[in-house]
């Protein structure tokens, strides 16, 4: 899990138009939460290095209806080949703008890092590491990677929802699910 005084919240992914708008695919955040005024890091990469990171202040919002997309126009940004050259960057923003979380509250982007574990009748099984933050349109999803038998990492998506997520402890998510949400290799093994 991330311990960072910033959040990451999303991907460029593209560009709209041809006055600077980039489209950014959110990750855990809604497009509610982002407001003009707000400041951004772009970073270059998945880890956030600051290397080649750039800041600016988000100018505007549109979110993209029935996706997990948002158009945002950035200071600085004015023209179609700006925005191109964002395109892949990380966004980051400071936590400490962000309001403050109840104590039983937290990000999703935090959960990156922790291992995910099935509880049943007092047995505890690792299920996989969370790699990300996606969406479906309808609900926050957290993507999960494992290892088959075989050797291959796979990926699959658990819902971030609270009948399903049963406590958060350090580095580690308990999850409580349906047998159905899991790769049949990984429901194989339960019971």
């Amino acid at each position: 899990m991330t311990s960072s005084e910033e959040l990451r919240i999303g991907r460029v992914v593209g560009i709209h138009g041809v006055k600077g708008a980039v489209k950014v695919r959110l990750e855990g955040a809604s497009a509610e939460a982002l407001q003009p005024a707000l400041r951004l890091r772009l970073a270059v990469d998945e880890e956030g290095n600051e290397a080649a990171s750039i800041e600016t202040t988000l100018t505007r919002v549109s979110p993209i209806p029935g996706t997990d997309r948002t158009r945002l126009w950035l200071e600085g940004i004015d023209d179609r080949d700006a925005a191109e050259a964002l395109r892949g960057r990380v966004i980051f923003v400071d936590k400490g703008v962000l309001p403050e979380l109840d104590e039983d509250e937290y990000y999703l982007a935090d959960l990156v890092g922790a291992t995910v574990v099935a509880v049943s009748d007092d047995s505890r099984r690792s299920l996989g590491e969370i790699v990300g933050v996606t969406t479906n349109g309808m609900q926050d999803l957290l993507e999960v990677q494992w290892r088959r038998a075989n050797g291959v990492e796979a990926t699959w998506l658990l819902p971030a929802l609270p009948e399903y997520i049963a406590e958060i402890e350090a580095e580690t998510v308990l999850v409580d699910l349906p047998r159905e949400f899991l790769p049949t290799e990984l429901e194989a093994k339960d019971g």
